[in-house]
């Protein structure tokens, strides 16, 4: 079911619909005309009370019986939201846990990499590239891997990209947080690999595949819990029992579950204090035992409790009191051996197990009736033999009960008519026991302390129900096997407060947790990994307060994912006598390369009021077949104590990554070396994408580069998907350059105080197709008062900062934002956002002009003279002829009247090669057609060339300072923009900040 509610807070839906079997991303395609999955989502959405990520909704299907909650997110929020897409909303659980991989961004979704401080799964990305010297959060190259290396540590391992090319990466720089790796001891392992590098050797290039339906559960629990569910009441309610043989009596009003019948299978646990005394070549266990005998060498038991938890082997059972074995011997030897016409039956017996004995056959000899009476008789109670001609009954043992051997039925012709009866002497149920490991080595010691509670009984503790109503239970022993031990000796007489009974996991119905396939679609493995985790620790907790080992089972069943054969089972046992969380990571190896579906259950009891045994699935991983190389500078990371860190660190891995590269040299690429010039990264640009340095203005950028290295101006950026233009732009930027291009060669420019008109053209009516067009614009209320520069500063920590740059008077009102991409040190951001600050307040004309062809020798950014026919500005014509004195003074005669009526005046003129010479001081000629001049170079008249254009005026207004910045062909003219040029706009260029 969805239901959208028309607020973030509302209480009550506005609309409803029923939906099941479909994806949350699919219906909102088919329903939403305008959602875009990958653009920020103005709804949040929670599915059974769950926030779910919005890069999660294209694969989160909507199951029958699921509540979906689409709420409209109230306006300001959407960078809140934003900043949740990459990662998963904050689960309180326990430190020993760790996040969910952040996810990779939807398509379309831009990941500010500079400044982005966790380590991300960027699928389908481009691989960043790093220039000069960043702080880098490395991506993901696989499946980060974090298992159990022991109960309380937790192993991450993760293999990352550093970026294309190559690095310097400083041991000390490579950090999780602000936290050194290297300050982390033998806790934290890293290794640097160059690219092409053989990864296939270390263990955190291999790809475990995470499968997410295991893990973390909406309700806040660690993993998903794993049952073994049977139709009875598990576990009993009773405090106090009394225990006789057989039989289990409740006290007081406690009555046994009223849905107990007498097809239960019980694991009981009764716990009794035992001391171990170590020894060689065996310890031995002492304490009373009569609640596992009668045992013989040889046979497996199991202990709990204390840390002695587990299986063992029977070496040797050593009463106190050996006792003796009771007897029956006949008073004469069998009067026949062949019972064929005459057959007998009689029963024999000690205790409550009486065997009936019939003889209907010729057994020829004594050893022939012996042998047919020894396979009728009850194991482990009594046995026959001969003795000197008559058949003597004898009790097995030891231990021995003291009870008389009972006889009856017809036996004469047996035993004759009157046997005699000797009853033995009981063994005592305190002893020592001797045991060995299930592998056969001797048990020398156990770890104590002692003296301590175990519980002891045959594998698996089980007891078949006998009868059972509201206060007494008679209950069977049961073998190994499943079978009823009618040789036990039944509990011994007491009350007791120290047990655990449950129902076996025999009885209980399938409980399984699944299946779930184990790797994605189309992949096979051949190992997987899966996660357990205890998260009120695995212990007994005794009514006096102490505490006591216990165990827990767990079966995990794998086959091929759609086939219908027969599964295959493995059990896992954990032992552990702690409170403390605590978790266990196994492998599991499959017969063939297959696509996998597993299950898994608890069995076993599970937790009580005494018992600490609740055990989550906390993880599931598949082993597929990972790349051993890579095209791009990798970094493995293992954290051994990954618990002894924060769960939101995790994924902040980071590393300084220092960029090595050619370096810019007068005449093209120098030996490659660490490096944050801006010119170096320019250059690795343009060779990236083919140019050829005959394409590069190597003297421009060479220039450059020295000039921005002596003012200490580098380029430190990690550069996503964008395009090469854009990227130069990027670099050249961070130097206060541009790009432009000039005969199809790469021209960085830069702009900054000139003092001649060093390029480009001079342009006034005599080569202007149409008037000079000039704008002034005028301070007004919505004119910025300021800059603020957002910048990352390398110096605090990598942190994304804003510096204020005023004038004198600004208020700050209306601020300019500039965000500076590369910039990392504070005086160069500074110096930036003050030559904006400049440029605001002192480019204020702007000029247009046509004119032919000549416009292309000019360049973006030409410092260039502009001359308008503006009464009291500058003149301009063209000149006819000139002469020179022996002082060096030139007479030039041009085609205008000059207009010397005020001020001092100076001209200049354009050379052939359309470049400006000049300005000189300039005195009035014989005539108004006349100037007088002592240039620095002669003028050239050239027949065969348009003559020089004069360019005359005022010292101070003669021309139109400017700068070009745009410069269009339109057939055979062509159309330019400029803007004027004013010194004080690098007043701050070289000044430092406050």
């Amino acid at each position: 079911m969805i239901r959208i509610f028309g607020s973030f807070s509302a209480e009550t839906p506005d609309e409803q619909y029923d939906v099941a079997g479909v994806t949350l991303g699919a219906w909102m395609r088919e329903n939403v005309p305008e959602y875009d999955p990958a653009k920020p989502q103005p709804i949040s959405a929670e599915i059974n009370g769950r926030i779910v990520m919005p890069v999660r909704w294209a694969r989160t299907k909507i199951r029958q019986g699921d509540v979906v909650d689409l709420r409209v997110m109230p306006a300001g929020l959407e960078q809140i939201f934003l900043g949740w897409q990459g990662r998963e909303a904050f689960r309180a659980i326990t430190n020993l846990l760790v996040p969910d991989i952040p996810g990779a961004p939807a398509p379309g979704q831009s990941l500010e990499l500079a400044s982005l401080k966790a380590n991300t799964a960027r699928l389908g990305s481009v691989v960043p590239d790093v220039a000069g010297s960043c702080r880098r959060y490395p991506d993901y190259l696989l499946p980060p891997r974090r298992y159990f290396t022991g109960p309380r540590t937790q192993q991450l391992e993760t293999l990352m990209c550093i970026g294309i090319g190559d690095y310097s990466v400083p041991t000390s720089e490579i950090r999780i947080g602000d936290t050194r790796l290297d300050a982390l001891g033998q806790e934290a392992e890293y290794q640097v690999y160059d690219a092409g590098a053989y990864l296939g050797i270390d263990s955190a290039a291999e790809w475990w595949q995470p499968v997410t339906e295991v893990g973390g559960t909406s309700s806040g629990s660690a993993g998903l819990d794993l049952d073994s569910t049977t139709a009875y009441t598990a576990t009993p309610t009773v405090t106090t029992l009394d225990f006789n043989g057989d039989q289990i009596s409740t006290t007081g009003a406690q009555v046994w579950p009223a849905d107990w019948d007498d097809t239960l299978i019980l694991r009981i646990e009764r716990f009794k204090t035992y001391s171990f005394i170590n020894g060689s070549p065996r310890g031995a266990l002492q304490g009373d035992f009569s609640d596992l005998l009668p045992i013989s060498p040889g046979d497996r038991i199991e202990i709990t409790g204390q840390g002695a938890s587990g299986i063992y082997v029977v070496h040797a059972y050593n009463a106190n009191t050996p006792g003796s074995a009771s007897t029956c011997t006949g008073s004469a030897p069998p009067s026949t051996f062949d019972f064929t016409s005459a057959a007998v039956t009689f029963q024999v017996g000690i205790g409550l197990n009486i065997s009936s004995v019939t003889l209907d056959n010729d057994y020829v000899d004594m050893p022939g009736l012996i042998s047919a009476i020894n396979t009728q008789l009850i194991p482990g109670t009594v046995e026959a033999e001969d003795a000197s001609g008559v058949v003597r009954f004898v009790e097995i043992g030891p231990p021995y009960a003291g009870n008389p051997i009972q006889l009856g039925g017809s036996y004469s012709s047996v035993l004759g008519s009157s046997p005699t009866f000797q009853t033995g002497v009981a063994t005592s149920a305190s002893g020592s026991l001797e045991l060995n490991m299930p592998g056969g080595a001797p048990v020398t010691s156990l770890p104590g302390p002692w003296p301590g509670q175990l519980a002891l009984g045959l594998v698996g503790m089980r007891y078949d129900v006998d009868s059972v109503d509201s206060t007494l239970l008679i209950v069977q022993r049961l073998t190994e096997a499943g079978d009823v031990d009618a040789g036990w000796n039944g509990f011994s007489v007491g009350q007791s407060t120290e047990f655990n009974i449950t129902v076996d996991e025999s009885t209980a119905e399938s409980g399984w947790t699944g299946p779930f396939a184990a790797c994605p679609d189309g992949e096979t493995t051949t190992v997987l990994e899966v996660d357990l985790f205890f998260p009120r620790g695995l212990v007994r907790l005794r009514s006096d307060g102490d505490q006591d080992a216990t165990d827990q089972r767990v079966e995990f069943q794998w086959r091929e994912q759609g086939s219908t054969g027969p599964w295959n089972t493995v059990e896992f046992v954990y032992v552990n006598n702690t409170t403390d969380q605590i978790g266990y990571t196994e492998r599991i190896n499959l017969s063939a390369a297959i696509r996998p579906e597993i299950r898994a259950r608890r069995t076993g009891g599970g937790g009580s009021s005494k018992f600490m045994k609740t055990v989550q699935w906390y993880g599931l991983k598949a082993r597929l077949t990972a790349p051993s190389t890579y095209p791009w500078k990798t970094l493995t990371v293992k954290l051994k104590g990954a618990t002894k860190l924060s769960s939101q660190s995790e994924n902040q891995i980071n590393v300084l990554a220092n960029r090595i590269l050619p370096t810019v040299t007068p005449t093209g690429w120098g030996v490659p070396a660490e490096t944050r010039s801006i010119g170096a990264f320019f250059g690795y640009i343009a060779r990236s994408v083919g140019y050829t340095l005959q394409q590069i203005d190597i003297d421009r950028l060479y220039e450059l580069d020295q000039f921005w290295a002596a003012r200490g101006e580098y380029f430190d950026y990690v550069f996503d998907e964008t395009t090469v233009r854009d990227a130069m732009g990027v670099c050249l930027k961070a130097g206060l350059a541009s790009l432009t291009q000039e005969d199809g060669t790469l021209v960085p420019v830069r702009d900054g105080p000139r003092t001649t008109f060093e390029s480009g053209q001079g342009f006034s009516p005599q080569n202007m197709t149409g008037p000079l067009r000039r704008q002034f614009t005028s301070r007004s209320p919505s004119d910025a008062d300021g800059v603020d520069v957002e910048f990352v500063n390398r110096d605090n920590n990598w942190t994304t900062e804003t510096i204020e740059c005023r004038l004198p008077g600004d208020l700050g009102v209306k601020a300019e934002k500039l965000k500076l991409d590369g910039v990392t040190g504070y005086t160069q951001a500074w110096r930036i956002g003050m030559r904006r600050r400049m440029e605001i307040e002192y480019r204020r004309w702007n000029y247009e002009f046509g004119t032919e062809l000549e416009g292309l020798n000019a360049s973006y950014l030409s410092y260039v003279p502009l001359l308008d026919d503006l009464p009291k500005y500058g003149q301009s014509s063209l000149l006819v002829d000139f002469t020179e004195d022996s002082s060096g003074e030139f007479t030039l005669q041009v085609t205008e009247p000059m207009d010397w009526s005020s001020g001092s005046h100076v001209v200049a003129w354009r050379r052939a090669d359309g470049t400006v010479a000049g300005p000189w001081p300039a005195e009035p000629g014989p005539t108004d057609y006349h100037i007088l001049v002592t240039p620095d170079e002669p003028p050239e008249i050239n027949s065969g060339m348009e003559p020089p254009h004069v360019y005359f005026g005022d010292v101070d207004r003669w021309c139109f300072p400017a700068l070009i910045t745009a410069i269009e062909p339109q057939g055979l003219e062509t159309s330019i923009t400029a803007v004027n040029y004013d010194e004080r706009v690098y007043n701050y260029d070289d000044a430092l900040p406050d």
